[in-house]
């Protein structure tokens, strides 16, 4: 799904045109570089929360929703 080549699927790509065929694959990479791109930013902007995350993860092995809002908010879960 694109702009460029719309909602639609095209099955067996090696029985279209050599100019679909490209197009199909200049779509493919430019989403995955998108998807890739994004990702990548989401690690960077928050790796901080992550690293806070795992280590109260590799600490307590179970987090519930509470606790992790509790640790996300640099509370601390010891009773």
């Amino acid at each position: 799904m694109s702009d460029k080549l719309g909602v639609m699927t095209y099955g067996d790509v090696s029985k279209q045109s050599p100019e679909t065929q490209a197009a199909i694959e200049q779509e493919v990479r430019a989403l995955l570089k998108d998807s890739y791109d994004r990702a990548k930013h989401i690690l960077k902007t928050y790796s901080k929360e992550h690293k806070t995350l795992a280590d109260a993860l590799l600490r307590y092995e179970t987090l519930d929703a509470k606790e992790i809002q509790m640790v996300l908010e640099g509370k601390s879960l010891d009773h």
